[in-house]
């Protein structure tokens, strides 16, 4: 009995002392499914990105087209405000032009004799007068 515990004890402590060991599979693997279905063959994703380009294109295309007709919209709205511009400068031209106007005849104005007088003697003004000089002294 002394051995078998000597035994018990010696096993416990090589189980207390890790070793790696090789793992062996006691079991069986397990057998390879079959499928019922046969396997569909692997397809290329239809991606969107090509129908989108052509799309894409063509909105571009009637934008350009859009942009090309503003364009010229805009350039024979120039070109006519231009010939306006010309035909007003040539219509102003040709109402400024010189022409000479008749010359008025009036009737004749006849000069009155007058009285010959003789000339106005200057005087200096009063400013000292005697009715400032009381008002003055009043005031006081």
């Amino acid at each position: 009995m002394q051995m078998q515990m000597e035994e018990v004890e010696r096993q416990k402590a090589e189980a207390a002392i890790f070793r790696a060991r090789e793992f062996t599979l006691t079991q069986h693997p397990a057998p390879k499914l079959t499928p019922a279905k046969a396997t569909t063959p692997a397809k290329a994703p239809v991606l969107s990105t090509l129908a989108r380009q052509s799309q894409r294109e063509a909105f571009d295309a009637k934008v350009r087209e859009r942009e090309a007709m503003k364009e010229q919209t805009e350039q024979e709205r120039l070109m006519e405000l231009k010939r306006q511009e010309e035909a007003e400068v040539q219509r102003l031209r040709r109402q400024m032009v010189f022409r000479a106007t008749k010359i008025r005849h009036y009737r004749l104005v006849l000069s009155q004799e007058v009285a010959p007088r003789p000339l106005t003697r200057p005087q200096p003004p009063k400013l000292h007068t005697t009715e400032r000089a009381h008002l003055k002294e009043g005031d006081l």
